[in-house]
């Protein structure tokens, strides 16, 4: 369970560009 949502393969980018808040959680 890796978070493993219904977020496409596209959204894997560094998350240094935009989703660095996703990757706070991780």
């Amino acid at each position: 369970m890796n978070g493993n949502r219904e977020i496409p393969k596209k959204v894997v980018i560094p998350c240094e560009l935009v989703i660095r808040e996703s990757c706070r959680s991780i």
